[in-house]
């Protein structure tokens, strides 16, 4: 083997362990087979069966709810979302429920990513709700931070700055860019252009 061979080698190995080097929610990683259901140590909340889905529903040792979306048996979809239990923990440990902002997500990635045009933002009971996604580099994944306020605090806020600065974190999916387009619509809108693309090691 020459030194050049062994370097090409070297090389391959790297990215391919990058590559499988995925991010997860507790534990569950994009693309786990729907087996893995039975090793999950967490209280199950319910699950539903549809004809090209199951979602399985179970409750994080925080209080709070994540669910999981299985197409042909393969995990496409994790959403993670706030229960207003006081406890603000998520499985990501740069970002907590309700303490993180949208400012503080919109600085770490210094990106304002980008959003699904038919699912920006609208009302939910009596939270305004907004969704910002992130495409993570040498994936087919998106990451995406969902931010809820009060609606009777949405008239008193005087500009963007200001909502950013107060809009709080209340879910993160995971999912595959596919599916999200196949249930959101694949027309998006992409404010700094490029830059809605970050390396997974951000996160």
């Amino acid at each position: 083997m020459t030194k050049y061979t062994f370097y090409i080698l070297l090389l391959s190995f790297s990215l391919q362990s990058c590559a499988q080097d995925n991010l997860s929610l507790y534990d569950f990683k994009l693309g786990d087979h729907i087996d893995a259901m039975k090793d999950i140590d967490l209280e199950q909340k319910g699950n539903e069966k549809y004809e090209d889905s199951h979602i399985y529903r179970f409750e994080t040792p925080y209080k709070n709810d994540i669910s999981l979306t299985f197409v042909e048996d393969k995990l496409v979809f994790i959403e993670e979302d706030y229960l207003y239990k006081n406890d603000y923990t998520t499985s990501l440990e740069n970002f907590e429920f309700e303490k993180t902002k949208f400012i503080d997500v919109k600085n770490k990635f210094d990106s304002k990513g980008f959003i699904y045009s038919d699912r920006n933002a609208g009302q939910a009971g009596d939270l305004f709700y907004t969704l910002i996604c992130y495409k993570i580099k040498n994936t087919d994944q998106v990451i995406v931070f969902g931010s809820t306020l009060p609606i009777d605090e949405l008239e008193d806020i005087k500009g963007q700055e200001e909502l950013w600065s107060k809009i709080s974190l209340s879910t993160i999916i995971l999912a595959q860019e596919n599916y999200l387009d196949s249930i959101w619509g694949d027309e998006k809108k992409h404010p700094d252009n490029d830059n809605y693309k970050i390396d997974l090691n951000k996160i």
